[in-house]
């Protein structure tokens, strides 16, 4: 049945939002039940006598409302009412849940939110740094029943594709731990300019200026160049430069994939750096805990005193900081802050989803222990 002579010319009333009405209508009326795939755009343009790029439009605003969503190479599907309602559960997808205390914070962080804003129910998936998985993960909540999801993505071009797809579904979600540059959506994170800063001053007033930094290739860390900055700019106000080779980058492989071993990643890149003779930093600051156990590892297998020879920071101050011989200043975070926030930030995108995304930061503090400074040893 052909639908364009019951659209009535309203005045100051756009086709595309007309169409979307009598959508809207056809949806909640029962003609297409949950999880059916509406007729392609060139069919509904023909039905209402339009053009393809005004029913975009249309579906456009009907995924904004959380009606429907889109998947390229798929299609477009209604979503069940319960994926709309304010019961409805959500879910956290995170890469590891067996060894990172961090990400168990923010995840309780979440779940005490939910529990505090009436009981909605939080169910989670794990990936185990499983690429493959994580995409499934991500590629399964189109056309599901959650109202939305926390995604504390890896961030390999397929995972940063799916993402995209899933922006382009209209399924409302918001990312922790590590932002995506390009793609508009909700982040809660730290603010990891403040943490290079405040981790580079500390470096500086224990009297350590050679410093290096530690970390991940910026494609799969956004955290590092905010993080590099932030570093600079502590030592800049000493009028020390941080030269290129001082930068150690991580073996890709090593710290994120399938096989990822952060902890190997860091040990391997400073056992490099010992073996090749060259001059030690004074200070090595790794952008995470994980690096900088694997860094304290290879200067103690060396023989190379921590702190006396090198001193070693990380960030995240996760359990094992505190097992260490000696133990690993770092930088400490409100990650529940982090939880409670990114529930808040969801809930707040599940009701309005055609409002513009932001990025809401927190800040650490330096947590100072043996491996910066000797008398805590």
């Amino acid at each position: 049945m052909k639908h364009g002579l019951l659209i009535q010319d309203e005045a100051n009333v756009p086709l595309y939002s007309r169409i979307a009405e009598h959508l809207r209508g056809r949806i909640e009326g029962g003609e297409f039940a949950k999880n059916d795939r509406l007729p392609t755009n060139i069919e509904l343009a023909k039905n209402y006598d339009t053009t393809p790029q005004t029913i975009r439009q249309s579906l456009g605003a009907l995924m904004s409302e959380g009606l429907v969503s889109s998947t390229r190479g798929r299609g477009t599907f209604v979503l069940p009412r319960d994926s709309r309602s304010a019961s409805s559960p959500i879910m956290v997808i995170q890469p590891d849940h067996g060894h990172n205390n961090s990400m168990q914070q923010i995840v309780n962080g979440v779940i005490r939110s939910a529990q505090d804003d009436g009981g909605r129910k939080v169910h989670m998936q794990v990936a185990d740094y499983n690429l493959e998985r994580e995409c499934e993960q991500i590629a399964g909540l189109v056309g599901s029943d959650y109202a939305g999801a926390v995604i504390a993505p890896v961030l390999t071009p397929d995972i940063i594709n799916q993402l995209t797809e899933l922006k382009r579904s209209g399924f409302p979600f918001v990312l922790i731990v590590n932002w995506i540059p390009g793609l508009d959506v909700d982040f809660v994170g730290n603010d990891d300019e403040h943490t290079g800063q405040i981790v580079g001053e500390h470096l500086l007033e224990m009297g350590y200026e050679d410093i290096a930094f530690l970390g991940e290739s910026m494609h799969v860390a956004p955290a590092t160049f905010p993080r590099i900055k932030g570093l600079k700019k502590a030592m800049q106000s000493r009028l020390i430069d941080l030269s290129s080779n001082r930068i150690l980058m991580v073996n890709h492989e090593l710290g994120y994939g399938d096989n990822a071993d952060p902890f190997e990643a860091g040990y391997q890149r400073v056992r490099e750096l010992i073996a090749s003779g060259a001059e030690l930093p004074r200070a090595i600051y790794a952008s995470h805990d994980y690096l900088a156990s694997g860094a304290l590892r290879a200067c103690l297998e060396a023989g190379i005193d921590v702190p006396g020879q090198v001193a070693i920071i990380g960030s995240g101050d996760d359990i094992f900081t505190r097992t260490s011989t000696p133990q690993l200043s770092t930088v400490g975070f409100d990650h529940a802050w982090v939880g409670a926030k990114a529930f808040e930030v969801l809930q707040s995108l599940i009701l309005n989803k055609s409002r513009k995304p932001k990025h809401h930061f927190g800040y650490g503090r330096v947590v100072v222990r043996g491996s910066t400074d000797p008398q805590c040893k």
